[in-house]
């Protein structure tokens, strides 16, 4: 699975590590080499990356999941009711602000900055823990 934007390529397959999540490469379509890698869950079908290429949306039938690039780190992960199917297509914003993801006739948005908010206030409900 591949997607083109800013320069930058990415591509899913099983890591080459044993017991391993798959794993995303990010290519610089410019110097031809990996220049990031990060894990993703194993029934990944379907990934996007941001239009500035700092973030990736990974899909799955469970969920979504948006991963900062630079740290690594799953800043969100959003459930579903019932499975995805692989048929699914998400994407950004061309601002890079808000995330879809259609399934079938049914379109759900989600501004990035309300999913961060609400993860901050839980954590600051728990004290950041």
């Amino acid at each position: 699975m591949n997607r083109l934007e800013a320069g930058n390529l990415a591509s899913t397959w099983p890591s080459r590590e044993v017991h391993t999540r798959r794993q995303v490469d990010r290519w610089n379509a410019h110097t031809y080499a990996v220049d990031q890698s990060i894990k993703v869950q194993d029934d990944t079908f379907h990934i996007v990356l941001s239009p500035n290429g700092g973030q990736l949306l990974s899909l799955s039938p469970p969920c979504i999941k948006l991963f900062d690039l630079e740290s690594k780190i799953c800043l969100a992960q959003l459930g579903f009711h019932s499975p995805l199917k692989d048929t699914v297509q998400a994407s950004f914003a061309s601002d890079g602000m808000s995330i879809s993801v259609r399934d079938g006739d049914e379109i759900k948005c989600w501004y990035i900055m309300v999913i961060l908010l609400m993860i901050f206030v839980a954590h600051a409900d728990q004290g950041f823990n």
